[in-house]
């Protein structure tokens, strides 16, 4: 297994692990924090202590497995409380993924099992790492503990899974009522770009407005079915933007599934 690092600026790099999702780790001076630990594949404690040396913070984004299957090899994981009830989801679903990918995720099953390894993370904490101030900011909707991390000094928002140019409200968790109230007090933000869970590089404060837009299409544009290839019982309806979007490497949209219309 062979993690691809993608810097971003100084002392921000991207972490990819050739499957679809990234991590990010931030190094100040005296820390570093590690945003997500990805699917679990290969050793990711042992290669982001190839990169520093410093001691280490690790921060989920959320909770679901593809953000938390690397969890095993690190201390002081955190997560928000919100979303320690979504290991015990994931644990159903694990075993569907991996076969349906080819997969090994023996590294994230074990990483599940033992969510009380982790401790909690409530939004405005605000991590010191020598000259770099990292804010947590709430950023439910996606899940109900998504969060973000504001790097204050940057102006630069880690966002996850929380928004996203394919925004996913059909799993366990998802809320468009509360993904729309994020919407809102992203624009009350000090950042002018974001990074996310599932693209490398950073996108414009800009996309924003697309965002906005796709939600707006809910209850306007007839949406197409959906249904995620890899575990075929999440299902949604997608309302879409753009068919294609050359920066996102794909359509620019918002998937919701019952649940989420539900709680509407």
């Amino acid at each position: 297994m062979k993690f691809e690092v993608y810097p971003l600026e100084p002392g921000v790099v991207q972490i990819a692990d050739g499957a679809g999702n990234c991590a990010t780790l931030v190094t100040g001076k005296d820390r570093a924090l590690l945003f997500d630990t990805m699917i679990g594949l290969g050793d990711l404690a042992g290669f982001v202590r190839a990169q520093t040396a410093l001691p280490l913070t690790v921060v989920n984004s959320h909770g679901h497995l593809d953000h938390v299957g690397g969890n095993l090899g690190f201390q002081d994981v955190y997560i928000h409380p919100a979303d320690r009830a979504l290991f015990a989801a994931n644990l159903r679903v694990v075993e569907e993924r991996g076969k349906n990918s080819g997969l090994d995720l023996s590294n994230c099953a074990e990483s599940l099992a033992h969510p009380e390894r982790l401790r909690d993370l409530l939004p405005g904490r605000v991590f010191d790492l020598g000259g770099l101030r990292v804010k947590v900011v709430p950023l439910a909707g996606h899940t109900a503990g998504s969060v973000g991390l504001l790097l204050l000094e940057r102006g630069l928002l880690l966002a996850g899974d929380a928004c996203t140019p394919q925004m996913c409200l059909f799993m366990e968790g998802a809320s468009l009522r509360a993904y729309r109230e994020t919407l809102l007090a992203l624009r009350a933000l000090p950042f002018d770009r974001f990074v996310f869970g599932h693209h490398t590089g950073t996108f414009a404060r800009g996309w924003l407005d697309r965002f906005e837009d796709c939600v707006s299409l809910i209850g306007r544009k007839k949406p197409v079915d959906y249904f995620y290839s890899l575990i075929p019982s999440y299902r949604g309806k997608a309302y879409i933007l753009k068919p294609w979007n050359r920066e996102a490497q794909g359509p620019v949209c918002v998937i919701v599934g019952k649940e989420a219309e539900d709680v509407c």
